[in-house]
């Protein structure tokens, strides 16, 4: 399970970064000699984690044979459990999306997701060939640091998410299906699955916002997430509002940004809930209801990214959401004029874009985080917790 060596992963990074490359390419990049590289592309191919691609032809000197990552090499599992929804997806060794499972939600019953979980794991494992089957190299879970809190938020019952603080999902899984879990916060997760897909060939430094049932964050520093020391780094949906007035505590970013707030008005208007989440074209009525939504909304996330760019002064900020490409292009065009609201003075602001994942930014994080452990060059800055069985 994974490769060990340094020069192994090297190889593998360089693979998964070029996509066909040769051996003598390999040697120019890393500065290895050439016959390690071959020793090591040979060892690699033997353990199916990289295929020879079609001789090349026709260019000077001898033929060449480029190598590629070897999609069946390695299987990994993703599962994001959430306020709203959770979905379990299982990806290749080249981040594609092979089987997906989802499940829509008021709140999130204990009982009921984990009931769902053990059947959507093994139904997704089900449809995967016997060589995928036999390639999983473990479950990657995405969840909000603290799934049990702000239960008012949401309308749940009381009392019903309190029962997640008594549930060691990770222990759980490791159990039920004998693979290592590895836990990462939802948010870093949507920012692992962006950096991972769309940003592999140069290293960022950003600070990722993830417009969810509530708002969260992730930090990408040279390209590799950041979770800070108790992996809750960039946890916008804390962040006060403004100062203490009158012995009060301010509110919190989670009542500003949140698509929570989006459906509560939603439904005061009799609308349905989730109105908002699908491709589904919207009447006047509704993009009205949206537009005075993303107004107040686009203040909020504006000051989030002011308020990362003081500590980070990163070049780029990326906000993606469960929001369908439409209104996530709208509200991120909102977010840009809500800067003049601001005295920006002694500030850069970054360019702002929009993340390209939407509602599998989590889940497919969440996949990559095992591939990433036992893969990748990089480490978190935190070590991901795991669980092995």
């Amino acid at each position: 399970r994974g490769v060990k060596q340094y020069n192994e992963k090297l190889v593998i990074d360089v693979g998964r970064r070029l996509d066909a490359v040769s051996k003598a390419e390999i040697t120019r990049i890393t500065g290895l000699s050439a016959q390690t590289i071959t020793v090591i592309a040979n060892r690699l191919i033997d353990e199916q984690l990289l295929l020879k691609d079609n001789v090349v032809r026709g260019k000077v000197g001898q033929p060449s044979v480029p190598l590629r990552l070897n999609p069946d090499g390695a299987i990994s599992l993703g599962i994001k459990l959430g306020r709203r929804t959770s979905q379990v997806i299982a990806i290749s060794f080249t981040y594609d999306v092979l089987e997906i499972e989802s499940l829509h939600y008021d709140y999130p019953d204990s009982s009921s997701i984990l009931d769902w979980l053990k059947r959507a794991v093994t139904t997704v494992i089900g449809k995967l060939t016997s060589v995928q089957r036999a390639r999983i190299v473990g479950i990657g879970l995405a969840m909000p640091a603290h799934l049990h809190s702000w239960e008012g938020i949401i309308d749940a019952p009381e009392g019903v998410l309190s029962e997640w603080q008594h549930i060691d999902v990770m222990s759980w899984l490791a159990s039920e299906f004998g693979l290592s879990v590895h836990k990462i916060n939802d948010a870093s997760a949507a920012c692992l699955a962006e950096m991972s897909l769309h940003h592999r060939t140069h290293q960022l430094n950003c600070i990722y916002y993830y417009v969810g049932t509530f708002f969260g964050g992730g930090i990408a520093l040279g390209g590799h997430i950041f979770e800070g020391n108790s992996g809750q780094a960039a946890s916008v949906a804390s962040l006060p509002l403004s100062l203490p007035k009158d012995g009060k505590s301010p509110s919190q970013m989670v009542s500003a940004a949140g698509l929570h707030t989006l459906e509560a008005e939603a439904i005061a208007r009799g609308f349905d809930r989730n109105i908002f989440l699908s491709e589904q074209p919207l009447q006047d009525v509704h993009l009205a209801l949206f537009d005075s939504w993303a107004e107040e909304a686009a203040c909020a996330l504006a000051f989030a990214v002011i308020g990362g760019q003081c500590y980070l002064d990163a070049p780029v900020s990326i906000i993606d959401g469960r929001l369908p490409e439409m209104l996530m292009s709208r509200l991120v065009e909102k977010v840009e004029t809500a800067f003049e609201k601001f005295d920006l003075r002694g500030i850069a602001l970054p360019q702002l874009q929009q993340g390209r994942l939407g509602m599998n930014a989590r889940p497919l994080g969440a996949a990559i985080v095992p591939l990433h452990h036992y893969f990748s060059l990089s480490t978190f800055q935190l070590q991901i917790k795991t669980e092995n069985n």
